[in-house]
């Protein structure tokens, strides 16, 4: 395995001295050189565009489900109908059906009202 030249090791070696650095200024110092994002003395791009947008980091995502797709699963006789006196659809009931997948589900689901999507 070739692991490159070695630098610094003699004249006779043609990297020697001043191991192809050249002699002086910022990128002959160990560590020198300017950073990846310098451009120059120009106005770095980051400043340049606007600020914009903000992350919430208290975010809790939910599963959006359409109420025209509940529907569907109800006329399909996928989703059951809780009768009176039983609990209310769960999550447990909507990934049974296939509607969502437990995985997905982190922090609920939110119904939508819109049922053009039917």
């Amino acid at each position: 395995m070739y692991d490159g030249r070695r630098v610094g090791r003699g004249i006779g070696s043609s990297k020697g001295k001043t191991s192809g650095r050249g002699h002086t200024d910022q990128n002959s110092r160990a560590g020198g050189g300017v950073r990846p994002t310098f451009e120059g003395g120009q106005t770095p791009l980051f400043k340049r565009l606007p600020k914009c947008g903000f992350t919430n980091n208290l975010a809790e995502p939910m599963v959006p489900i359409n109420v025209g797709k509940l529907q569907d699963y109800i006329d399909m006789v996928w989703l059951p109908v809780p009768k009176e006196g039983e609990d209310l659809l769960t999550m447990v009931d909507l990934v049974n059906a296939g509607i969502t997948k437990a995985s997905t589900v982190k922090h609920g689901v939110k119904l939508l009202m819109s049922t053009t999507q039917r």
